[in-house]
């Protein structure tokens, strides 16, 4: 129930505690956790463990079979319709051959448009609608590169399966490298 009504994540949003809530003697979680000082108190032996831990609890294979991949994570990154199409545009124009594209609005790719920029270069569109949130981490883990947009399913993708991806935002790009090199050591 605490977990459910996400008091974790309003404590956090009022200043009374940071994506944790302790109530006898156990500790709530609801946070995205992408500083490399979120994992300080850990050694490397036990990030590496839980890292692996998780990747075989999700079924990520570390070793990518699909070429290339595109994550296009749109709706809720953006302030407005206009902003999410003028992002789709742009990133649709990076659009390298035999591309994969996994979205979360799959009918923005519809449109005359954008289907003649997929059409041109040969993107096809990977159906995600019916698939479970591990299903589609599994699908991005499975590219051995993805261009993305910051999307913390694709952080997790990228760590657990060693795909290469870049990251504007700071934060994710050190995390993502620390526990690379923890998965490597």
């Amino acid at each position: 129930m605490i977990s459910g009504l996400r008091i974790p994540k309003l404590a956090t949003r009022i200043g009374s505690a940071r994506d944790a809530v302790h109530l006898v003697g156990t500790a709530y979680l609801d946070g995205y956790f992408q500083q490399v000082e979120d994992y300080a108190g850990f050694s490397d032996a036990i990030l590496r463990d839980e890292l692996i831990r998780l990747r075989n609890e999700l079924g990520v294979s570390n070793a990518p079979a699909r070429e290339r991949g595109m994550h296009l994570r749109l709706g809720d990154f953006f302030a407005s319709d206009a902003d999410v199409v003028a992002h789709l545009v742009e990133r649709l124009k990076k659009l390298g051959p035999d591309t994969s594209i996994v979205t979360n609005e799959e009918d923005r790719l519809a449109t005359p448009e954008i289907a003649a920029i997929l059409t041109a270069n040969g993107a096809r569109v990977v159906p995600t609608g019916d698939m479970t949130p591990e299903q589609v981490l599994r699908t991005l883990a499975s590219f051995r590169h993805v261009d993305g947009n910051d999307s913390t399913l694709l952080f997790w993708a990228s760590v657990l399966s060693g795909m290469d991806c870049e990251y504007g935002n700071v934060n994710l790009r050190m995390l993502r490298e620390r526990f690379i090199r923890v998965l490597a050591s």
